[in-house]
């Protein structure tokens, strides 16, 4: 099944009412061990958890479309 698909499908069954991520200190490089702190500032929630995620990729840049889980996910939950 795959990662990507794993994650999708337990996002399907498991359904979360809400997301935080704390990216007040990100990293930035070979991460999690060898990266750099980066002060970034930001926290981002909400109830759509691929959503959240997608707008997490694009504050750091990131197309979530190049993302395989969230591209299922656009395909399959609505993203």
């Amino acid at each position: 099944m795959g990662i990507p698909r794993s994650i999708v499908e337990l996002n399907r069954i498991f359904r979360r009412s809400f997301a935080i991520v704390d990216g007040i200190v990100g990293m930035e490089g070979n991460g999690p061990i060898q990266g750099t702190p980066k002060n970034c500032g930001v926290l981002v929630m909400g109830g759509d958890l691929p959503a959240v995620d997608a707008t997490c990729c694009r504050i750091m840049g990131i197309d979530p479309a190049r993302v395989e889980y969230l591209a299922m996910a656009s395909d399959n939950l609505g993203i």
